[in-house]
């Protein structure tokens, strides 16, 4: 019976991009109500991208100490020039 209306849940939608590109960011899917009773979340979110970003940031800094420097950047960092920084 084609013409019979589905019950419940449709399908999952496809996951949307990421929120962030790198750090952390959440990516979600979700699904429509099409016939009461619908049981279950509407809404799903996972993690994603939970590599550090890996961008150059200028960073104050008081010691430097071999390639690690501690303090205002906040993590461990790789001098690349001039004062520039990677996360690593």
């Amino acid at each position: 019976m084609a013409d019979e209306p589905r019950s419940g849940w449709s399908l999952w939608s496809g996951w949307a991009q990421c929120s962030h590109s790198c750090a952390g960011g959440f990516k979600t899917r979700v699904r429509t109500c099409l016939t009461e009773p619908c049981v279950g979340i509407k809404l799903e979110s996972m993690r994603c991208n939970t590599a550090e970003c890996k961008i150059p940031i200028k960073c104050n800094f008081k010691r430097n100490v071999g390639w690690t420097l501690k303090g205002l950047c906040q993590g461990i960092t790789k001098m690349i020039s001039g004062g520039y920084f990677f996360f690593i």
